[in-house]
C-alpha cells in the first residue's frame, strides 16, 4: 500500500493494523484529518520551530518532494497519535484483572496508584508525561526521522515507552511508602521489559489488534527499557552483535554488562533468567524470588509468565536491515528523552534531585571533601557513587554536564535541535540548581513556598480557562483583579481565595482540581521535610565553588556569551522556560486520556481511584 492509501485508506484497507475483523473504533481513525489534526495540534498549539517548518519545506519543495515531505510528516504524527491511545488505553485497562472481567486487579490498582502518588513523582505519571513531550519534540524537531532515516514502523514502540520504562521501579518505589523494603533500582529494566513481553496479549485485547502485532510493539518498546537505564552504554550495546544461546543467567548478566549482547538477539527465556538473577534478595516480600517479579503480577499473569520463561526466540525474529536502523534511531531518541527529563523543565528538576530515594541518605556538599576534589566526582562518575562520598551537588552537576556525553556523534546527538535544548537547559538548570543550594545551605526555604506558589497559581490559571467563563471574564479575573487584590492586606491570598471560588462555581471538575493543588503540597511538605535536613552553612562557599566551577565550564563548551549569560540570569530569576520547551505548561489536570475505546467500568473507577493515591494508600 502506498502512502498516500495508507493515509486516506478505505474501509477495506483497514490503517492501524490488518485485522480479519474489524473493531469499534476503525472508522474514527480511518481518515487523513486525524493525521492533519494531530499535525495542527502539535506544530500550531505546541511549542515548535516555525522557522525550521518553512525551511525543511523548502528544501523538500526545491528537490521535487514536496508532497511525500508533507504525507511523511503526517504518517508519523498520525501513528503517533494512534500509538498514544493504544498505549492509554492498555494502561487504563490495567486496573481491571486479565482474566476475570469486572474484578480489580491488585496488581493494577497498585501501578495506578504509584503513577499518581506524588511522592514516587520521579517516576510516575508526571515524569511519563515529560517524557512523551520531548520524544514527541524529537519526532517533529529532527526531520531525518520522518523522512531520509523514518522511524515511523517504531513510532508506536516510542508512544508505549513514557509510560513503561520505569513500571517496575514506580510500583517498588510505591510498595515503599508503605514500609517494605525493596530496591527500586536493581534489576528494574528487566523487569519492566519482562513485564512488557507478558502484557503484550492484553494490548492486543484492548485495542482490537492481533497478538503478533501487538508483541512486536511491545517487545520494541521492551528492548528500548532494557537500554534506558545505562545511557552512557548505549553506545556500545548499540555496537554490540554478540548472540548466544546460553540459558545461564550469571554468564548472560555478565555478557550484558560487558556490553557483548545484541539487546534484539536476547530471547525471552533469557531475559527472564537475567531479570530474576539481579533480584535476588533485594525484592523483599514484595517479589517473587523465583522471578524476579511482583507477586501480585505473577499470580494475574502466570499463563502469560509461563510462555515467556519457554519463549527461546529472539525477541524480534523477522528484522532486516531498516528496521534495525530504525530501532536504534528510535531508542536514543527514547532513552534522550529520559535523560532530558531529569533536567527539565528545570523549574521543577531542580528538586528532582532531593526527592529521590538517594537524596535522603546524603548531604548536599560533602564535608570534608575539596571543591576540587567533588568537581574530579563530577568529571569521573557515572550515574551514583556507592562508597558513601555521594551528594546532591555532585549529582545534579554529573546529570548536567553529562548531557553531551550520550551519542554525541549519532544523527540525534548532532542535531541542532538537541543541540539548542542541551545548551539552554543546562545553563538554566545549573543557575537554578545554584539560587536553591544556596538557599537551602542557608537553611532559608522561602524559594522554595515561592516557586511551588507559582506553580499552584498555573494550575489556578489553567483550571480558570477551563471553567466555562467568557473570554471577556477571563481577562478580567486573571490580569486585572490581581491588581486590585494587591491594594488590600493579605492581596495575595484573598485573590487565591477568590480565584478558588470562581473555579468552584464554574463547569470543571473541582474535585480533580483541588486533588491536583493536594498534590503539590503533599510534594512541597515533603520537599522541606527533606531540606530542612540539609542546612550546612559552615559549606556554603565550598559548594557555590562548584557550581560555579561547572557554570564556567558549561559556558566555555557551549560558548555562552555575556549578553546570553545575562539573559539566562533573568530567566531563572523570574523562573521563564526556554522558548523550546516542548510543553506551555509541565502542570496537569489529569483526567482520562485519550483512548481508542470506552474503558470497562471497573478500569474507570480504578483510574478515579489512582488520581486520589495520595489519600489512599
Amino acid at each position: 500500500m502506498s502512502l498516500r492509501e495508507r493515509l486516506l485508506a478505505s474501509p477495506e484497507r483497514p490503517y492501524l493494523f490488518e485485522r480479519s475483523e474489524e473493531v469499534d473504533w476503525d472508522m474514527t481513525f480511518e481518515f487523513a484529518a486525524v493525521g492533519m489534526l494531530a499535525w495542527l495540534r502539535e506544530s500550531a498549539f505546541r511549542p515548535r520551530s516555525r522557522s525550521k517548518i518553512v525551511q525543511d519545506a523548502w528544501v523538500a519543495a526545491s528537490e521535487g518532494n514536496l508532497e511525500r515531505f508533507v504525507l511523511e510528516g503526517l504518517e508519523v504524527i498520525k501513528e503517533a497519535e494512534l500509538g498514544k491511545r493504544a498505549a492509554n488505553s492498555l494502561r487504563l485497562a490495567l486496573g481491571e484483572d486479565a482474566h476475570n472481567p469486572g474484578v480489580e486487579s491488585q496488581w493494577g490498582r497498585d501501578l495506578i496508584c504509584a503513577y499518581e502518588d506524588p511522592n514516587v513523582a520521579d517516576h510516575g505519571a508526571p515524569h511519563g508525561r515529560v517524557v512523551k513531550a520531548w520524544v514527541m519534540a524529537g519526532l517533529k524537531e529532527i526531520p531525518e526521522l520522518r523522512h531520509t532515516h523514518s522511524v515511523v514502523s517504531m513510532v508506536r514502540s516510542m508512544m508505549d515507552f513514557p509510560y513503561s520504562h520505569d513500571m517496575a521501579k514506580a510500583y517498588w518505589e510505591y510498595k515503599n511508602l508503605a514500609e517494605e523494603r525493596v530496591s527500586p533500582t536493581v534489576g528494574h529494566n528487566f523487569a519492566g521489559a519482562n513485564m512488557k513481553l507478558a502484557l503484550h496479549t492484553r494490548y492486543a485485547q484492548e485495542n482490537g489488534v492481533r497478538k503478533r502485532d501487538a508483541w512486536r510493539v511491545e517487545a520494541f518498546a521492551a528492548a528500548m527499557g532494557l537500554l534506558h537505564s545505562e545511557p552512557e552504554k548505549f553506545k556500545e550495546r548499540r555496537e554490540a552483535q554478540g548472540k548466544t544461546l546460553t540459558r545461564n543467567a550469571g554468564t548472560l548478566v555478565g555478557l550484558w554488562d560487558e556490553n557483548q549482547l545484541d539487546v534484539l538477539s536476547l530471547t525471552p527465556a533469557q531475559t527472564m533468567r537475567m531479570g530474576a538473577y539481579l533480584r535476588r534478595g533485594v525484592g523483599g516480600d514484595v517479589d517473587d524470588p523465583k522471578l524476579g517479579l511482583p507477586r501480585d503480577f505473577v499470580r494475574e499473569y502466570g499463563p502469560e509468565i509461563g510462555r515467556l520463561r519457554n519463549n527461546h526466540d529472539p525477541l524480534i525474529i523477522e528484522l532486516d536491515d531498516r528496521d534495525r536502523e530504525a530501532f536504534w534511531l528510535a531508542a536514543e531518541l527514547c532513552v534522550w528523552a529520559d535523560r532530558m527529563a531529569m533536567i527539565a523543565p528545570y523549574q521543577n528538576s531542580v528538586f528532582r534531585t532531593f526527592l529521590s530515594p538517594q537524596s535522603k541518605d546524603r548531604p548536599l556538599y560533602p564535608s570534608g571533601l575539596t571543591p576540587g576534589q567533588v568537581l574530579e566526582q563530577v568529571a569521573a562518575a557515572k550515574g551514583d557513587l556507592v562508597d558513601g562520598q555521594d551528594s546532591d551537588v555532585r549529582r545534579k552537576m554529573f546529570e548536567i554536564i553529562d548531557l553531551d556525553n550520550f551519542s554525541p556523534d549519532s544523527l540525534v546527538g548532532k542535531s541542532d535541535f538537541v543541540r539548542l535544548v542541551h545548551k539552554d537547559n543546562a545553563m538554566l538548570g545549573a543557575l537554578a540548581f545554584r539560587r536553591i543550594a544556596g538557599a537551602v545551605m542557608r537553611g532559608d526555604l522561602h524559594e522554595v513556598n515561592e516557586l511551588y506558589e507559582r506553580r499552584m497559581t498555573r494550575v489556578r490559571e489553567k483550571a480558570l480557562r477551563r471553567s466555562g467563563y467568557s473570554l471577556g471574564e477571563q481577562v478580567w479575573y486573571r490580569n486585572l483583579a490581581p491588581h486590585l487584590f494587591n491594594l488590600l492586606s493579605n492581596g495575595q491570598d484573598r485573590y487565591m481565595r477568590f480565584m478558588d471560588g470562581l473555579i468552584r462555581a464554574g463547569s470543571f471538575d473541582t474535585e480533580r482540581y483541588e486533588l491536583k493543588l493536594e498534590k503539590l503540597k503533599i510534594e512541597r511538605n515533603s520537599l522541606l521535610t527533606i531540606l530542612a535536613k540539609k542546612r550546612q552553612p559552615e559549606e556554603l562557599e565550598n559548594c557555590l565553588e562548584v557550581i560555579d566551577g561547572e557554570i564556567d565550564w558549561l559556558r566555555r563548551h557551549y560558548g555562552v556569551n555575556e549578553r546570553e549569560m545575562r539573559r539566562y540570569e533573568q530567566m531563572v530569576e523570574r523562573w521563564q522556560s526556554p522558548s523550546m520547551q516542548p510543553y506551555k505548561d509541565a502542570e496537569s489536570l489529569g483526567g482520562e486520556p485519550h483512548l481508542l475505546r470506552e474503558p470497562s467500568e471497573v478500569a474507570k473507577r480504578l483510574f478515579h481511584f489512582g488520581s486520589l493515591a495520595s489519600n489512599h494508600r
